[in-house]
């Protein structure tokens, strides 16, 4: 229902609903610090991840007695654990490393791929399931864009991000140290993301494209995928 202390009943809403439905929500609400902006739905997110948190918390505490709640306290005990992820290391992430060092043809490219979608790295592009826009009965899966590591492509097109470019570069660099790069081959390996995220970038549509609903609805089967990407083993 309504809540009464968020309106304003000093406005008109026939004058001004906004106001009459929200000012006294505004009124009393002033934006945090560490936001620029902030809404119900930032309130209503900020208190979800509050209940998260908390039902995380409960769970490696061992307070949650089920099978699920155990999964969820290990997993996030395990995330928790700095010290144990200090003395590992890399080594978590050699046998991918490795995997993607021996790229050399479409083959082995996209086998490293395949490893990295099944991590939950959308590499090259996205895939999930989502409503059918046709039959919002079924669930379809849906190919998209991805492998950007910047928020949009114009990041990587526009003269006036060239410095958050570089700043991006910047920091793959010093992510490859981390890996274990001498510097100058991690300032190489950071160009060479670059490279491969800019020519991503330009067959990528851009923000104003992507609002044309209709355009991005472009149903085709496997067999379909298989003549449009010929590169690929859908």
């Amino acid at each position: 229902g309504l809540e009464p202390d968020s309106l304003d009943r000093k406005a008109d809403p026939c004058v001004d609903f906004y106001q009459f439905a929200c000012g006294g929500w505004l009124s009393k609400t002033e934006i945090p610090a560490d936001r620029s902006r902030y809404a119900r739905f930032t309130e209503i997110d900020d208190r979800n991840e509050q209940l998260l948190r908390q039902i995380m918390d409960d769970s490696a505490a061992g307070k949650v007695a089920t099978p699920v709640g155990k999964k969820i306290g290990d997993y996030f005990a395990s995330c928790m654990d700095e010290a144990a992820i200090e003395k590992s290391g890399l080594a978590g992430i050699k046998k991918l490393q490795a995997q993607v060092g021996k790229v050399r043809d479409a083959k082995t490219w996209f086998a490293a791929v395949v490893a990295l979608h099944k991590l939950g790295i959308p590499v090259v592009f996205g895939a999930s399931p989502e409503a059918d826009f046709a039959d919002t009965t079924s669930n379809v899966l849906f190919l998209d864009s991805a492998g950007l590591g910047l928020p949009d492509r114009d990041f990587y097109l526009e003269a006036t991000f060239k410095d958050k470019l570089e700043a991006y570069r910047a920091h793959l660099g010093r992510m490859f140290e981390l890996l274990g790069r001498p510097k100058a081959q991690a300032e190489a390996a950071a160009a060479d993301v670059i490279t491969i995220e800019t020519a991503l970038a330009k067959v990528t549509k851009t923000g104003t494209e992507r609002r044309n609903l209709p355009a991005l609805y472009n149903p085709v089967d496997r067999a379909g995928l298989g003549t449009l990407t010929k590169s690929i083993d859908w």
